[in-house]
């Protein structure tokens, strides 16, 4: 069974998610645009002072310098951007949203044992601490038509992992994204 509601909030968060990447990329690129005009008022000053003869240009070198490297950061942030940028594109193809939708629901009682709480070294504990205090990948892996995409779509769209994600993206606001790898058929 589908669930539009779910579907459609992930879809809204996706986009916002997208909106201000874009906006992220805007303001990098106006940075990149604001240091550049400083290097090139700089050069004057410093041709300028070199002009007067006499005048101290130790501190327009020092100044430039700091330019230069704050230019060096801003360049690295760029291209960083740029590469996350081009690996969220590849990420998307036409039957993306489709794939979502098909995934079957889970029967309501299947994975309920993710999220109970328990005191040993469980999957589920596993699960619960990774999400509200981790970095890096939570890997799950199974044969072909075990339930991967249904657990993860389960996962994605249950509001105790948007509990867990938001304690562990405090203070900043939380977001949660999903992508399910199809190859039974469809042209990614």
């Amino acid at each position: 069974m589908f669930n539009s509601a779910a579907h459609d909030a992930q879809f809204y968060r996706t986009q916002k998610l997208q909106t201000e990447s874009e906006k992220l990329q805007i303001s990098q690129s106006a940075k990149i645009d604001e240091i550049l005009q400083e290097l090139k008022a700089v050069e004057r000053q410093v041709n300028f002072q070199m002009q007067a003869q006499g005048l101290d240009s130790m501190g327009f070198i020092d100044h430039v310098n700091s330019l230069t490297q704050r230019f060096a950061k801003l360049r690295i942030s760029q291209t960083v951007l740029d590469r996350e940028q081009s690996i969220l594109k590849s990420l998307d193809f036409s039957a993306r949203r489709v794939r979502h939708r098909t995934i079957p629901e889970a029967h309501q009682k299947t994975f309920r044992w993710v999220y109970q709480q328990s005191g040993d070294n469980s999957e589920a504990a596993k699960l619960g601490h990774w999400l509200a205090n981790s970095n890096g990948i939570f890997w799950t892996s199974g044969k072909p038509g075990s339930g991967k995409s249904t657990f993860m779509k389960f996962v994605a769209d249950n509001e105790r992992t948007r509990t867990l994600i938001s304690q562990w993206a405090a203070p900043k606001p939380a977001a949660i994204s999903s992508h399910y790898f199809w190859t039974a058929g469809t042209a990614l």
